[in-house]
């Protein structure tokens, strides 16, 4: 994987400019959503994958091999959140 380094500026809003060559690669266009969660490292941004994206997609294992892997995440987090109370 390509690991691509920018540097970003938060404006007064909070609001940061994800580079165009990042919003490219990820498809990201006006009005995607992003989810932003704390990281040890930092932030962290991850898509949302609209559901209409997957349409044509070749595999349907592939589909529901996301689905789980969304199922697993939200679990741990679950788990996560109930550990820190």
């Amino acid at each position: 994987m390509n690991k691509m380094k920018n540097e970003v500026t938060v404006t007064s809003r909070g609001m940061v400019t994800i580079p165009s060559k990042l919003r490219k690669k990820l498809n990201l266009k006006d009005g995607s959503k992003l989810i932003v969660k704390e990281h040890k490292l930092g932030l962290l941004y991850i898509p949302i994958i609209d559901l209409e994206d997957l349409f044509g997609v070749d595999s349907k294992e592939l589909g529901y091999e996301m689905i789980r892997e969304l199922h697993e995440d939200r679990r741990k987090e679950r788990i996560e959140e109930t550990e820190k109370k």
